[in-house]
């Protein structure tokens, strides 16, 4: 699935690959069924992709066009072995194809989240509250 927002072109057609506007109610159920994600590197992305253990490549937003968190967003992850942060947009295909292909590749990637704490955020908000009474 490829979530494009305004972007969204109809003409398109490709076995495999599926555009959208937006993708509300079932993106939970695509990020648990995708093998990697694919993302600008914004915050909420990368905390689901996270949560979900799913590795993740980045190409983010440069200055000229966002703050710079984006960048910042896929330096962590990268360095975090979570995923990778490509600066050099013609290397996806082959990144892409090896995180898919090579199993022994993938389980290595998806081996770091195992090193990775992961508190959902309604239990971070509840204990947050019980400590305030």
């Amino acid at each position: 699935y490829h979530q494009t927002g305004a972007l969204w072109d109809k003409k398109i057609e490709c076995n495999n690959y599926y555009q959208t506007e937006f993708i509300s109610k079932e993106f939970g159920s695509l990020l648990k069924s995708a093998k990697v994600v694919i993302t600008r590197s914004g915050a909420g992305a990368i905390s689901e992709a996270i949560y979900c253990k799913i590795p993740m490549i980045l190409i983010p937003l440069g200055t000229k066009a966002s703050r710079g968190d984006q960048i910042l967003n896929a330096e962590f992850v990268d360095k975090n072995k979570m995923g990778f942060y490509l600066e050099d947009k013609t290397q996806l295909v082959d990144l892409v194809e090896k995180l898919v292909l090579d199993t022994s590749y993938y389980l290595k990637v998806k081996a770091e989240f195992e090193k990775i704490k992961i508190t959902p955020s309604t239990k971070l908000i509840s204990d947050y509250i019980l400590e305030r009474k």
